[in-house]
C-alpha cells in the first residue's frame, strides 16, 4: 500500500494477515524462553517461562535459617516478583518491533 492512498480492505487484511504472523512468531519465542529472577544476591533463583510456568526454585542453604523462615519466604517471593518483571520486559522487547512497524495511511500506529 502507498503511503499516498487509502488503505483498500485487501490492504488491511494483509496488514491484519502479516501483524497476525508477527505475533506468532513472538509468541513462540516468549513460549520456548526461560527466565529466571533471582534474590539475596543470587541464593534465591526462580525459573519460570513467560508464560507464567514455574519451573524450578534454588535455594542456597545458606539461607535456610530455621530461626527466619519469613527471611526466606521474603526471599523466594523477591525471587519470583524478579523474574515476572523480567518476563514483563521480555514480552515487551518480543512485541515491539510488531507494534511499531505498525502502520495506516502512512502513519504509525502506536
Amino acid at each position: 500500500m502507498r503511503p499516498d492512498k487509502q488503505p483498500t480492505m485487501q490492504d488491511l487484511l494483509e496488514l491484519a494477515h502479516q501483524v497476525e504472523q508477527q505475533l506468532e512468531a513472538a509468541k513462540i519465542g516468549l513460549d520456548e524462553a526461560e527466565i529466571t529472577g533471582t534474590a539475596g544476591g543470587g541464593q534465591v533463583m526462580v525459573s519460570m517461562t513467560a508464560t507464567g510456568d514455574v519451573r524450578g526454585v534454588r535455594i542456597d542453604p545458606e539461607a535456610v535459617d530455621p530461626d527466619n523462615v519469613a527471611g526466606l519466604e521474603a526471599l523466594v517471593l523477591a525471587a519470583l516478583r524478579d523474574a515476572h518483571t523480567r518476563v514483563q520486559e521480555l514480552t515487551q522487547q518480543m512485541i515491539a518491533p510488531v507494534r511499531d512497524g505498525l502502520t495506516l495511511f502512512g502513519k504509525p500506529l502506536h
